[in-house]
């Protein structure tokens, strides 16, 4: 394993550095994400000594929450669980290697202060976590493709108007990469490679999300408003700006073929809304119409719901879960059709598990380390009536 030296007065592992990226892209995470997606050859023993002697120095910190399980009687039940988090001191050891550019500036990055509140409120760490797990989840899938060149991820993504007026906050962009030329998975290298480099060539893939998870913070005034503001930037070509390319069209027809309908425009990001759930898939329902009604008369608002219970495949994790493409177009009203989330891009679910079938973790190797100029968050110019 080799030693990456950061400063004169701390080294770190491979796996280290990789845990430290995963971390300010995520926000936090629990022990058994940094275990899949981090050391998934590793002992959890050793896993563990490597997360005590990371908070000991300083670069991240760590909390219990309480049991997500309950008794009959609504206590908590087993084992408090522990998240993990990145420190300001653990920000400065990687920022030397994050690379700035086009919209996911490593000053961006999330961390806690050093003079922030020690204590974490619970209730703001469980969604922060569900994030966490539906990125890793998804990242966990994506790096097994032969096909996946690298991802960009950042958690609370504000949009800016030229008069610095804060238009749009995404609960999470999510940038993935692929090349159809590449027929095999690096053999060396950190755990989740990166894609810093905004210029795409032409045989590259390119699949962007928005994920916004439904909580008791938001009503359905706050989702209506979020779509109107995804129509408004759509309309002024705003997200094309800033992300410099639009997501692959075969995704964008597929997600039209499963809903049932041709669709002419190839957007720039995707939402993913996830709902709370219910039985009746009632706060499902009303997302859908708060985002169909913010869409009334305009075209091609595409975006993909689901619910907590539906977005997990057994086997294939958030890549392979049940959701809705849902679009509204004033020539055919509403459509809604059921699709995985890269629709059939990589063929269908038998032919994807085949493809990632061999993949086998990367052996950690040197990284280079890049001091690149900081650049903050593009500006939107938006024109709306």
């Amino acid at each position: 394993m080799p030693i990456i030296p950061i400063s004169l007065d701390t080294t770190l592992e491979q796996r280290e550095v990789d845990l430290l990226r995963l971390l300010a892209r995520v926000r936090l995470c629990h022990g058994h994400t940094i275990q899949e997606l981090i050391c998934p050859t590793v002992n959890p023993s050793t896993r563990t000594r490597m997360l005590r002697r990371m908070v000991k120095a300083g670069l991240i910190w760590e909390t219990t929450i309480p049991s997500p399980h309950r008794d009959p009687k609504g206590r908590p039940v087993g084992k408090a669980p522990t998240v993990y988090g990145l420190t300001e001191r653990g920000y400065k050891r990687i920022k030397p290697m994050e690379i700035s550019g086009g919209p996911f500036p490593y000053e961006m990055m999330a961390y806690r202060a050093a003079n922030a509140a020690k204590a974490v409120e619970a209730s703001a760490v469980s969604i922060d976590l569900y994030y966490a797990d539906w990125i890793g989840s998804l990242l966990e899938q994506a790096r097994r493709h032969p096909s996946f060149v690298g991802a960009n991820i950042q958690r609370e993504y504000v949009i800016r108007s030229t008069d610095g007026s804060i238009l749009q906050t995404i609960g999470a962009l999510i940038e993935l990469v692929f090349d159809r030329s590449s027929a095999a998975s690096p053999t060396t290298g950190p755990m989740i490679a990166w894609s810093p480099i905004r210029s795409h060539a032409p045989r590259q893939v390119i699949v962007r999300y928005g994920l916004d998870i439904d909580h008791a913070g938001r009503s359905d005034r706050w989702f209506f408003d979020h779509a109107v503001m995804y129509r408004r930037i759509a309309a002024a070509n705003g997200y094309h700006t800033l992300f410099g390319s639009p997501v692959a069209r075969p995704l964008v027809t597929q997600l039209a073929a499963h809903a049932g309908v041709d669709s002419s425009v190839t957007p720039a990001i995707i939402p993913v809304i996830i709902a709370a759930y219910d039985e009746r898939n009632a706060r499902l329902n009303e997302l859908i119409t708060c985002w169909l009604g913010a869409w009334d008369t305009w075209h091609d608002g595409w975006a993909l719901f689901s619910h907590f219970v539906k977005t997990v495949h057994p086997e294939h994790g958030v890549m392979w879960g049940d959701y809705l493409a849902v679009n509204q177009r004033p020539q055919t009203g509403k459509t809604i059709g059921r699709t995985p989330l890269l629709a059939s891009l990589f063929g269908p679910l038998d032919q994807w598990a085949v493809a990632t079938a061999a993949w086998v973790p990367p052996v950690a190797s040197d990284i280079d380390t890049l001091q690149m100029k900081i650049q903050s968050n593009a500006a939107v110019p938006l024109n709306v009536g």
